[in-house]
């Protein structure tokens, strides 16, 4: 009986370690499904942006390992600067589309994998699954997705989440996972690819005082030591690199002119009624978008406030982070002569505070004591996946080819999102195009 009894446990601790790792490959498969749908074009024929070719892959041929330290925009991007060295060390510089997508898709589904593996300790397996495919999922226009030059942004979701479960979760065993080196790893090389990482660090902080009392190793402290570290490099870098050039037709602004910025307007019309809405139903309500906009508001608040006791915290800096992500982005992007959209040029700056606002409804929904909330956040999930249905489709560009040009007497790669986004390169670099 008793080796009856010790053959059931095994058989059932077994079943339950293969639907451990297979759910989070299913998401994995499903996230790459639906990239496929959004954007069969870039995944059947390889995508490179602009960046890719002229700033990553260009800078790994001329300047080798000294590209990876090397600032764009301001701050580093190891891991897209990673994968062009090894790239320029194995391949043709013109043969780069089809592996830097596949890079670029391996990095979105094993974020969404994670998220998942995360969500699914605390909320219901249905969420848990929206959960980890929201950066798939939420609407967007297709900017940041299957190339290397964005993977900050796809990462960042990620990287926060990884923030606080090893640091600041007060269910974790954090003296014992914060000596994890694999973990301590992926934390230093996501916190020195853009900026996100250092824009983080308020959140850790502000975690490791609420935990305060949680006892940590010398070895948790090492970790987070060492991701402060990362965070000082990458503000370093910002502080000694040249600030990057305006947009085309725009003055420059100093900080201070933002006060005068329509941030109300911008932010009910774009950042809460965009995002809850399709922007057909929202040009169809003319000059009453206003009362829309902020019966959305209202109902958000509500996600927010009706949320469990534990998770209304939570709830609220998800959805005060997402707003001061969003505003850093307008403030970055510098341009007041036409509205920042998520649908169109500038639509990166509002998908990591898309992110956050669903994970903020969807823990509300998830989790709330009271049935009115979770009908209410249910709809607003709803309606934003019905936003994200409105424009599924991310927009078709050409595809990067090499030429030669007689008046110069070079050869030329070209690549999204125009033509004038091109490297010159020599014969020796060049595949089966030559």
């Amino acid at each position: 009986m008793i080796y009856k009894n010790i053959t059931r446990q095994q058989t059932v601790e077994r079943t339950y370690r293969t639907i451990e790792w297979r759910q989070p490959v299913a998401v994995a498969l499903f996230a790459l499904l639906i990239a496929f749908a959004r954007m069969p074009d870039r995944v059947i024929y390889g995508f490179l942006w602009g960046e890719d070719g002229k700033i990553f892959l260009k800078q790994a041929y001329d300047l080798g390992a000294r590209s990876i330290i090397t600032p764009y925009a301001q701050y580093l991007h190891v891991i897209p600067r990673l994968i062009a060295l090894v790239f320029s060390k194995i391949s043709f510089i013109d043969q780069a589309a089809r592996p830097f997508m596949w890079m670029a898709t391996i990095v979105l589904c094993a974020t969404c994998a994670y998220l998942f593996t995360f969500a699914r300790k605390t909320l219901p397996l249905p969420a848990a699954w929206v959960f980890g495919l929201a950066p798939i999922l939420v609407p967007h226009s297709g900017e940041v997705w299957l190339t290397i030059t964005n993977l900050q942004w796809v990462i960042a979701p990620a990287l926060l989440v990884l923030l606080w479960d090893e640091f600041c979760s007060p269910a974790a065993d954090v003296s014992r996972r914060s000596g994890d080196v694999t973990r301590g790893i992926a934390i230093v090389l996501m916190t020195l690819t853009g900026p996100f990482g250092l824009l983080f660090a308020p959140v850790v902080v502000a975690g490791l005082l609420f935990t305060r009392k949680i006892h940590r190793s010398r070895r948790a402290w090492l970790a987070i030591a060492t991701y402060f570290i990362a965070v000082g490099t990458q503000l370093v870098t910002i502080a000694v690199s040249p600030a990057p050039n305006m947009a085309p037709g725009e003055a420059k602004h100093h900080l201070l002119d933002y006060l005068q910025f329509p941030w109300k307007g911008q932010f009910l019309r774009h950042l809460v009624l965009d995002f809850v809405m399709p922007v057909a139903w929202v040009d169809r309500l003319g000059q009453h978008w206003g009362a829309a906009a902020i019966v959305c508001f209202a109902a958000m608040i509500l996600c927010v406030v009706g949320a469990t006791k534990g998770n209304r915290l939570i709830c609220a800096a998800l959805a005060i982070l997402a707003v001061g992500l969003w505003m850093i982005g307008v403030i970055r992007a510098a341009t007041w002569s036409g509205d920042i959209v998520w649908y169109s040029a500038g639509g990166r700056y509002f998908y990591i505070p898309f992110v956050l606002l669903a994970w903020a409804i969807l823990l509300s929904t998830s989790t709330s004591a009271y049935s009115s909330i979770r009908i209410l956040g249910a709809f607003l999930l709803g309606m934003v996946g019905l936003t994200s249905m409105s424009q599924f489709s991310a927009q078709i560009y050409m595809h990067p080819s090499a030429s030669y040009q007689e008046t110069t007497q070079t050869w030329q790669l070209a690549m999204p999102p125009s033509p004038d986004w091109y490297i010159t390169v020599t014969p020796q670099q060049l595949g089966k195009s030559k």
